[in-house]
């Protein structure tokens, strides 16, 4: 791996993130995502996206970008979230990764999370949509006690 650059708030990753995220690509999941070349960058500024701390963001470049770079996709890290939280980095890449999908032409693009709720709408109604729904199916299939041990980490 060339050396390390550091450009205003961003520096490359080093090794063992590229290690937790080959990892991830190696899942059923992602594996797909092995045909694209991809960086992974930290950020050492803290940024928030509505009041809430941007812990890793998928970038896809446009095709200007990727000509000068040869760079499908960057994975942007919240540098000290990385250092300070290493039971959640593997959690947090394939968090990342899951953000991107292919079209029948290999065409990259983003997708937003499966679930979004507030707290207080679950508890007052439940699983009233759809997504919701599969969620806590999915989440079902968890011991209770892995449940809260996995929520007591967040």
């Amino acid at each position: 791996m060339p050396k390390i650059q550091n450009v205003g708030n961003y520096q490359d990753c080093n090794d063992q993130v590229y290690a937790v995220l080959q990892a991830a690509l190696n899942t059923n999941e992602h594996r797909y995502l092995k045909a694209y070349v991809y960086k992974a960058i930290f950020c050492k500024k803290i940024k928030t996206s509505k009041s809430r701390r941007t812990l890793a963001q998928i970038k896809l470049l446009g095709d200007v970008e990727r000509l000068i770079s040869c760079v499908d996709f960057v994975i942007i890290i919240d540098y000290f979230f990385w250092r300070e939280n290493p039971e959640k980095q593997e959690a947090l890449i394939f968090h990342e990764l899951c953000h991107l999908i292919a079209d029948d032409t290999g065409k990259l693009s983003t997708v937003s999370h499966d679930v979004e709720e507030f707290y207080a709408v679950i508890q007052k109604y439940g699983d009233w949509k759809k997504e919701i729904r599969q969620f806590t199916e999915s989440a079902s299939q968890f011991d209770l006690f892995e449940i809260d041990k996995a929520i007591s980490k967040l």
